[in-house]
């Protein structure tokens, strides 16, 4: 039987995540070596699936075994209640090495809208 989506997703050796009790972006290194030169593109929809915004930060080094926060999710106040956000963790040749999505509401948990 093959692995759940997001089991295998959260199980990734190398990943992005929205921390969404604090709205920090976070980059989780399982790898016993450090990782350097990275960076997260993360990027706002509104309901109504049009852009809000999309923001790239730098990740100067992720050591071995270790959760960073990265930077901080930055949502217009003029968008829609509910957002969706994608992120993406980038190697120094902008190559993808993780990549996420979450559907948020303003109201954190409430959709039912």
């Amino acid at each position: 039987m093959p692995p759940l989506y997001a089991v295998k997703k959260a199980a990734e050796t190398v990943h992005v995540q929205l921390n969404e009790a604090n709205g920090a972006i976070e980059v989780v290194n399982n790898k016993p070596a450090s990782l350097s030169h990275l960076s997260v593109r993360s990027s706002v929809y509104g309901f109504d699936g049009k852009l809000n915004g999309v923001n790239t930060y730098a990740v100067a080094q992720v050591p071995g075994s270790t959760t960073i926060k990265a930077a901080q999710i930055d949502v217009s106040s003029r968008i829609s209640p509910l957002i969706s956000s994608s992120l993406d963790l980038l190697d120094g040749d902008g190559q993808l090495l993780s990549t996420n999505f979450y559907w948020q509401n303003v109201a954190q948990d409430d959709f039912t809208g």
